[in-house]
């Protein structure tokens, strides 16, 4: 008998969401949420699901009668098989979507024994019970995490990486599958350093997208009087918390894409601060690879990230990737689910943008994850636990699995 994992999956009630949606535009903040604060309690949303009841997502967008059929149960149910390694270019770019959520999830285990063990409290269970979701259970969760990438989602790990240096803390993994893709994927937040890395938000200069350049001769000018001789301009904290895994990715993933002549597809995830690392290796690999020349092609998929550069740092690469896309080789998708805290920093008051792709994910009243578009940030935030638990790990993992099965062109 599967072992019951305890899940984050009461739907709310449909008053709580419509003042979720709706009223909070216009009515008092704290009247407003009230009745959502309350459905969203904690201990409301853990039920057990057991993973033998786990279904395969629908091959087909329903139609006519059966459109209009009520989603039967709340359950969080991932597919009972991994997803497939899917031909390049697939609709929507969905499967890169699931299978990058599923691989932010899985950056926050490792090989070592016992890092999932250190995730059993209050503030980490949610990164805990996304890890027991995709692997099968509590007991399967503590295998490595080769042994989880190979029988889970069928990739061989290249290189598991983890870099501990004075304020920096950076983990994550490259692998590979025998179907063409090559995947790269960092942690999170979890532990001190790291928040150490969060709150450094000075800026550094960036030069992924061109030869660095000499800027003594303006030493000491104001960046905002340089113009276009202004170099792009990232996160510091970040920035250093990247800089020391792109030897990783020098010795492991860019051989790859220059060793092979047959289509490659590059998906880089996570989430989180692994999110902004993401983002920031995703510019490295632009900056790095002609993608427009090769066969090859890259996908980010970031669930709740923060702010990685300046307005020029996205300009140069939304540049890159809306020719890219043209092409039919790239692209982004930056998920938020509802009142996630965390994409709001660092706030755009420090000169800090988003890059593009906005996937914010809401839920239904049955349950059902659906995409909420034109909206950048939901109006009318209070700070509760509410921003606090809609980042956690295991609510998006529920809500992008969902939104991909039932959004028509799910993984075959």
């Amino acid at each position: 008998m599967s072992q019951a994992v305890p899940m984050l999956l009461q739907a709310p009630t449909e008053a709580a969401m419509r003042h979720k949606l709706y009223a909070n535009k216009w009515g008092p903040p704290t009247i407003q949420r009230a009745a959502w604060r309350i459905q969203r309690a904690p201990a409301a949303w853990q039920i057990p699901v057991a993973h033998g009841d786990f279904q395969r997502p629908p091959q087909k967008p329903a139609t006519g009668d059966a459109a209009e059929q009520p989603f039967s149960g709340t359950s969080f149910q991932l597919a009972a098989e991994p997803p497939a390694i899917c031909s390049i270019s697939s609709a929507n770019h969905l499967d890169e979507l699931q299978i990058g959520a599923r691989l932010a999830c899985l950056a926050y285990t490792d090989d070592k024994p016992g890092t999932t063990l250190a995730y059993n409290t209050r503030v980490l269970r949610g990164t805990l019970h996304a890890i027991e979701a995709i692997a099968g259970g509590p007991e399967e969760a503590r295998k490595p995490l080769s042994a989880l990438l190979r029988e889970q989602l069928g990739y061989t790990s290249d290189c598991v990486f983890s870099h501990t240096r004075g304020e920096v803390d950076t983990q994550g993994f490259i692998a590979h599958s025998s179907n063409g893709d090559i995947v790269l994927a960092f942690r999170g937040t979890t532990n001190g350093l790291d928040w150490a890395t969060n709150v450094d938000t000075r800026k550094t200069d960036c030069d992924f997208f061109e030869p660095k350049q000499s800027t003594s001769w303006f030493t000491g000018f104001p960046m905002c009087c340089l113009g276009e001789a202004a170099p792009p301009r990232v996160h510091h904290g970040f920035m250093t918390a990247l800089s020391v895994a792109l030897p990783d990715i020098e010795t492991h993933l860019l051989p790859q894409l220059r060793e092979s002549a047959s289509p490659r597809r590059v998906i880089i995830a996570g989430h989180s601060l692994g999110g902004a690392l993401a983002t920031g290796a995703f510019a490295y690999l632009l900056g790095k690879f002609n993608f427009a020349e090769s066969p090859h092609e890259v996908h980010l998929v970031t669930l709740g990230a923060p702010r990685f550069g300046d307005a020029r740092f996205v300009g140069k690469m939304m540049a890159q990737v809306k020719q890219l896309e043209g092409m039919g080789k790239c692209s982004i998708r930056r998920v938020v689910h509802h009142d996630d805290a965390v994409p709001t920093v660092p706030p755009e008051l420090f000169g800090f943008e988003h890059v593009g792709g906005l996937c914010r994910l809401v839920e239904d009243i049955s349950g059902r994850s659906f995409e909420l578009e034109g909206e950048e940030e939901l109006a009318a935030r209070t700070l509760s636990t509410e921003l606090v638990t809609d980042h956690e790990p295991v609510r998006y993992l529920r809500s992008t699995d969902d939104f991909v099965q039932r959004s028509g062109a799910a993984i075959k």
